[in-house]
């Protein structure tokens, strides 16, 4: 995981050089020079939203690509004079932490046409999933003259800020192999089927800390592996009302099997353990991690529909997600009273599978 401290991220765009190359074209009679023109001055000016220095978070980094943002600027080099051939610009990272291409992305090496006065560069501020403090990242334009262009230099300097994102992802996996006799090789619980659908089938529902069902169904799907998010976010980047936010306080997510498909009807073979393993991540906030279901709750493959068990529970509280196993302290696991859990888990799936599967 990357450092929480974030260190400041200097921008400066430097044109290490306007180079300009002189050149002779002859025409087809041999008596035409093109000239190229002295004492050119260029100039940098920064388009409005970029400053000479600003502090800014990493755009929004959503699972869902339709919430995600953008954040770029963009600077303009001008000469007073156009030239009959054509200028490069170069601009380099000088300093700072930021790393181009994961944390940010310029052109380096920008272009003057020949006959043309400007040119217009750009930097994109880029967001990923790391766990990082602040970084800095310094640009430099504009270091030298040549003989014939002077250009002053310019600087611009940011800070850039950690986007740590409201949603926490699960991913549930429960793939495993299977060895039937007769059967063919690399067949796995995601591909084992009694026809072209039907595969062998789980699906995850969330509980509240009383043991009420919650109305999310994402991972009450027939995808393999099923994906679910909660949210932090009560209200969406658009206005309306966000579907996978919970408000705070303790969740427990249990596995249903849906489906068994050929399995329940085939007796010769050894059942195996179908641990759920979850994978989850926070962009900036949790690292990618997995959980393994505990050895306490994990079905077999002679299990049957309608199995169902506790896979893991977490807490959230201001802002902040904890994950956790089956704590014992945790109230719907302490002594005596998992078997009425159970039921009432049971009972609430079924009834949540007769209205809401898809």
């Amino acid at each position: 995981m990357k450092k929480i401290t974030k260190q400041f991220l200097f921008t400066s765009l430097s044109i290490l050089s306007l180079t300009v190359i002189s050149c002779n074209n002859d025409d087809a009679t041999g008596k035409s020079t093109l000239e190229v023109v002295k004492g050119i001055t260029g100039s940098v000016s920064l388009n409005p939203g970029l400053l000479s220095t600003q502090t800014v978070e990493e755009p929004k980094n959503f699972r869902d690509s339709k919430l995600n943002e953008t954040l770029s600027y963009s600077y303009v080099v001008t000469i007073d004079k156009p030239q009959t051939v054509d200028i490069h610009v170069t601009v380099v990272q000088v300093s700072g932490s930021a790393t181009e291409g994961s944390d940010f992305k310029f052109d380096n090496d920008l272009l003057i046409p020949a006959f043309e006065t400007s040119v217009t560069g750009t930097i994109t501020i880029l967001s990923d999933e790391t766990v990082e403090g602040d970084e800095d990242l310094t640009l430099q334009i504009g270091t030298a003259s040549t003989s014939n262009a002077t250009l002053v230099p310019t600087t611009v300097s940011f800070k850039i800020k950690n986007f740590l994102s409201p949603d926490l992802e699960f991913t549930f996996g429960y793939n495993q192999p299977l060895e039937i006799y007769g059967a063919p090789a690399g067949l796995t619980l995601y591909n084992i089927s009694a026809g072209p659908t039907n595969p062998y089938d789980m699906d995850y529902y969330i509980f509240d800390e009383s043991l009420n069902i919650l109305d999310f169904n994402e991972a009450a799907s027939a995808a393999e592996p099923e994906k679910l998010l909660v949210s932090d976010l009560a209200t969406l980047p658009d206005g309306s009302a966000n579907p996978a936010y919970l408000a705070d306080g303790t969740y427990y997510i249990f596995y249903s099997l849906y489906t068994d498909a050929t399995l329940s009807v085939i007796e010769d073979f050894t059942p195996i353990d179908v641990p759920t393993t979850v994978d989850y991540i926070r962009r900036g906030g949790i690292a990618a991690g997995t959980f393994v279901q505990e050895a306490d709750f994990v079905p077999t493959t002679k299990s049957g529909p309608g199995a169902s068990d506790f896979v893991l529970s977490f807490k959230k509280l201001n802002g902040i997600y904890s994950l956790m196993g089956s704590d014992p302290t945790l109230a719907p696991f302490a002594s005596g009273r998992f078997v009425d859990v159970k039921n009432k888990v049971k009972s609430a799936i079924a009834n949540a599978k007769m209205h809401h599967r898809n």
